[in-house]
C-alpha cells in the first residue's frame, strides 16, 4: 500500500510513533520499519535547517511540496499506523487530525464487492 507522506506528516508521524508504547518487542519491530520507511534524511535535514531547540523541532522547507515522499507500507505495518494514530499518546490538534485523518482513511482496508461488478463500478 503507497502513500504519499508531506515532510510534516512524516515528522509528526515519526513523533507520534516514536513515543507509542508497543506491547513486546515484536510489535516495536513493525513501528521501527515504519520509522526507516519514512525517516528524514541528511540531506532533508540540511536543506530545511532542521534543529531541535527548547525540545521542539524546527524547520524551513524551501519549498512548499519540499520533502513528499511515496512511502510503501505492507498490510501489517499499515495496520500499526492506523493504531498508533487512533491510540496517540500525545495531543492531537485540530489541524492535525485533518492529515491523520486522511492517511487513516488511506491505510484503511476497503471493502470487496463480490458478485455485483455493477456496484463496484459505482465504486
Amino acid at each position: 500500500m503507497t502513500v504519499t507522506l508531506s515532510f510534516y506528516s512524516r515528522v509528526m508521524l515519526s513523533q507520534i510513533i516514536g513515543n507509542y508504547p508497543a506491547a513486546n518487542l515484536k510489535q516495536a519491530s513493525v513501528y521501527i520499519r515504519i520509522l526507516d520507511k519514512m525517516r528524514i534524511t541528511d540531506p532533508e535535514v540540511a536543506a530545511t535547517g532542521m534543529v531541535v531547540k527548547d525540545s521542539r523541532i524546527h524547520w524551513e522547507l524551501p519549498s512548499p511540496d519540499y520533502g513528499d515522499k511515496e512511502v510503501s507500507f505492507e498490510i501489517e505495518e499499515a495496520a500499526a499506523i492506523v493504531v498508533a494514530l487512533d491510540n496517540s499518546p500525545l495531543p492531537i490538534k485540530i489541524g492535525d487530525a485533518v492529515w491523520m485523518t486522511k492517511l487513516v482513511d488511506d491505510l484503511s482496508p476497503k471493502p470487496v464487492l463480490v458478485g455485483a461488478p455493477e456496484l463496484a463500478k459505482a465504486y
